[in-house]
């Protein structure tokens, strides 16, 4: 467990500037036009700004945009700016303070692989982080921009028992934490922490995702989905044999009323939540096999991220359409998709792709 001393670190804005470039945010454009899209490409790799190509996590924050990396922490892009910045575990080699041997440093992110991030709109950024080797870190930090820049870190010691975080969602009261080894979940109004790794509470301790739509949270695990109602504080749990067509479900999505799924073996299923049962989605795209990563709604179509490129589902027409390299993403191993207004990012293992919709 860690030893370290109050996990709350601050920091001036100059320091959040950890490492910055001015390179202007210009990137390779290109316009798309298939079926029923037309929009036009940009992309951005660690020749515009980012920390690494590798992308896992994005979220957008007012007039900034996070994505989460594969080894280079997070990086920021001020979409008026245009300016860089990141957010790795050092701060420049002028103001780092090593307070323990090995790997043990007061920084701000608590590793550079980030995994997930939430935006609290009242509470700052949420990033959650895995540490793939041996030592002890917490997993979890949060930075808030406003009065001043400054980053506090939380984990093992706080509560929550295991440092390797694979989800965040943020609701009005809690930030919900998932990690290999259970759910966590953070009080923001006596700013406790509250774990739960019950089998009577989960259907598997590995959590994959978390989505919110109070009162219930909807987490998919390794073997299936728990729902948790905050009001009632019933757990259920939904499998195989509920209905869901794979049991290892990587991520989930709310649009309007219906609650869609998606798999490591690249199945998606429907629950409508009015009431009846699972219903199984074929897109017919060439891309169903796939492995699923991130699923995600824009008012009118359904973006599903999968290792192999992305289907895209207008709900009013029923139709699908797959988009992949040839079609002008960056990369097919797509793992995380963000709405931003008109604009829809995709963060690959090879950089990030913007689609402005016409």
């Amino acid at each position: 467990m860690s030893s370290r001393g109050p996990n709350v670190i601050l920091v001036s804005l100059a320091t959040l500037l950890i490492l910055s470039w001015d390179i202007p945010s210009e990137a390779q454009s290109s316009s798309l036009k298939k079926g029923w899209l037309e929009g036009t490409w940009q992309h951005y790799t660690t020749e515009n700004g980012l920390s690494s190509n590798n992308v896992l996590s994005i979220a957008v924050e007012g007039d900034y945009i996070w994505f989460g990396t594969y080894g280079g922490g997070a990086s920021c892009l001020n979409k008026k700016t245009g300016k860089w910045t990141s957010s790795t575990t050092k701060w420049e080699p002028a103001l780092s303070a090593k307070t323990k041997s090995g790997l043990y440093w007061e920084n701000t992110l608590e590793d550079n692989h980030v995994t997930a991030i939430a935006v609290d709109p009242d509470d700052g950024v949420w990033f959650g982080t895995t540490f793939y080797g041996y030592g002890d870190v917490l997993g979890v930090s949060r930075f808030v921009r406003k009065p001043s820049a400054r980053w506090a870190v939380f984990g093992l010691s706080k509560g929550i028992l295991c440092s390797d975080i694979t989800a965040v969602a943020i609701d009005p009261d809690f930030v919900w934490v998932g990690t290999q080894k259970g759910l966590a979940r953070y009080s923001k109004e006596d700013r406790t922490w509250a774990f739960f790794n019950s089998p009577q509470q989960l259907s598997d301790l590995y959590i994959n995702t978390i989505v919110v739509d109070t009162p219930n949270v909807w987490i998919g695990t390794g073997s299936g989905i728990t729902v948790f109602n905050k009001d009632t504080k019933a757990w259920t749990s939904f499998t195989i044999k509920d209905g869901l067509p794979e049991d290892s479900v990587q991520a989930i999505a709310l649009a309007d009323r219906n609650i869609w799924v998606g798999g490591t073996y690249g199945r998606i299923a429907v629950l409508n939540k009015d009431g009846g049962a699972w219903r199984t989605v074929t897109t017919g795209d060439g891309l169903d096999d796939k492995w699923i990563k991130s699923i995600t709604y824009d008012g009118r179509n359904i973006w599903v991220a999968r290792d192999g490129g992305v289907s895209c589902h207008n709900i009013a027409t029923g139709s699908w359409l797959p988009l992949t390299a040839e079609d002008g993403l960056v990369d097919n191993h797509v793992n995380a998709i963000v709405i931003d207004g008109a604009a829809i990012w995709f963060g690959t293992s090879a950089g990030v792709s913007r689609l402005a919709l016409k």
